[in-house]
């Protein structure tokens, strides 16, 4: 769901709509948060409180390290394809943490 939407506002930018750059901040801003919620619920139903205490602040440097590499994906796609290239950046690393997260289940 998160992924079709942000291919959406590829096609909503294209189309030059006038709201579009404010939709698309309250979507990631609502979206980031759904997703975080999830992420840690799901730790939750996979770790006992022993196991969490241990691997818990490795998945937080994780969360960091990404965070620092999908700044530097995002500084590189801009530059050699555009602004647009972000939008199918992040709605295809949406759809591969999907894959991921299903690959667990």
């Amino acid at each position: 769901m998160i992924a079709a939407g942000s291919f959406w506002f590829l096609h909503l930018f294209k189309h030059r709509v006038e709201v579009a750059p404010h939709a698309l901040y309250v979507w990631v801003a609502v979206m980031a948060t759904l997703a975080t919620g999830l992420f840690w619920l799901l730790l939750s139903e996979l770790f006992t409180v022993a196991d969490a205490k241990r691997h818990y602040a490795a998945i937080s440097a994780g969360g960091l390290l990404g965070a620092m590499i999908g700044g530097l994906l995002a500084h590189f796609s801009a530059e050699a394809y555009g602004d647009a290239s972000l939008l199918l950046l992040g709605g295809g690393l949406f759809c591969f943490a999907a894959m991921l997260t299903m690959s667990t289940c």
